[in-house]
């Protein structure tokens, strides 16, 4: 179970450029978070002998040491011993906390994007803190009667602001269905400011993300609709089972009665771990169906209800296939006299293309 621990980032110790970092933090109290429990935990796990704070390893941090030593911050993790550096807190996640006095509230401010001191205090000289978090969540133009704030700096400043939001709404809801928090930063780089509603909206987007299986995006895609219909289930398996065909095997495309298989047995090992009681054979009469009816996600090559062997690619692989054989033929990098090849055989090939 991962703990929440709200601190001040008091000392950046060591950073690589890669993000990797070790933090010398201190419990913040004023949190709403924090628990004498926490504090109690951290002395029981923790080596205080070279700082008088506690270390912190983050292997994503990448923020300038100027803006952020003072922050608030909560990191998610848990304690770990390093062979060579002892007792310390290990973070898998992290997000900006959002400060309840007004002095960390202005130094917050001052993280942001094109505001510095001067201008942080006239924000909160002119909104409080409750109506500066309102300015930014809801009318970010009313920045501009901040001297020196323009229209052309509030994007930045507003897209800082959102991210941070977005973190710490996303860790809420991915914690609640045990999603590893490494991956919260990869589902946000890959999904943007509009990941949480990307997810409730459809959670097997979630797939698409190396390191997210089928299992865990379908257990998400249940808790959140309950009674989710079979075609969508269905659609995102086979959709799944060619991806990861493609990325581990290099394969473009599936036999179809190999594809209807590997989904079969996919959603019996997605039951199986989230606890669903349902006959998966149901789904196999589903699968042609869904194959024929969702054109923009699969492409069959040959009927499927033809006999003889048919392959299944997904659209997308299909259409750069397509183009790059349309470039090769239009290059004629074949010599039709020596293919072995009939004309009936190259005229057929040109009308599939």
């Amino acid at each position: 179970m991962s703990l929440e621990l709200p601190c001040i980032l008091q000392k950046i110790i060591y950073q690589k450029p890669d993000g990797f970092a070790i933090l010398a933090v201190d419990l913040n109290a004023n949190s709403s978070i924090y628990t004498v429990d926490l504090e109690d935990k951290v002395k029981e796990n923790c080596d205080f002998s070279k700082y008088n704070n506690f270390t912190v390893t983050l292997g994503m941090f990448g923020r300038d040491a100027a803006s952020t030593e003072g922050q608030q911050f909560v990191f998610i993790g848990d304690f770990a011993t390093h062979k060579k550096y002892g007792k310390q807190f290990r973070a898998d996640f992290f997000y900006q906390d959002i400060p309840k006095t007004e002095d960390g509230f202005r130094h917050f401010l001052m993280t942001l994007p094109n505001i510095k001191e001067v201008r942080s205090r006239e924000i909160l000289n002119k909104f409080g803190i409750d109506g500066t978090i309102d300015v930014l969540d809801n009318d970010p133009i009313r920045l501009t009667e901040i001297n020196g704030i323009t229209e052309k700096r509030i994007p930045p400043i507003k897209r800082a602001w959102d991210e941070q939001k977005t973190l710490r709404d996303l860790y809420e809801f991915l914690s609640e269905y045990n999603v590893d928090l490494k991956l919260a930063k990869r589902i946000y780089k890959e999904l943007g400011e509009n990941s949480l509603t990307i997810i409730k909206e459809n959670p097997y987007e979630l797939c698409k993300i190396r390191g997210i299986g089928f299992a865990t995006a379908d257990n998400i895609a249940c808790k959140i609709f309950k009674d989710i219909p079979k075609e969508k289930r269905a659609v995102a398996c086979m959709q799944f089972v060619l991806q990861e065909n493609m990325r581990q095997n290099s394969n473009l495309c599936m036999p179809w009665r190999f594809l209807k298989e590997t989904s079969l047995k996919l959603l019996q090992t997605s039951n199986q771990k989230n606890g669903r009681t349902e006959n998966v054979v149901e789904y196999k009469p589903l699968f042609g169906k869904c194959v024929k009816e969702n054109l923009d996600v699969f492409t069959p090559v040959k009927d499927l209800s033809e006999g003889g062997l048919s392959y299944v690619y997904l659209q997308d692989v299909w259409e750069k296939e397509k183009y790059i054989a349309e470039i090769l033929y239009k290059k004629k990098t074949f010599d039709k006299n020596k293919s072995s090849c009939s004309d009936d055989d190259i005229n057929d090939a040109q009308r599939d293309l």
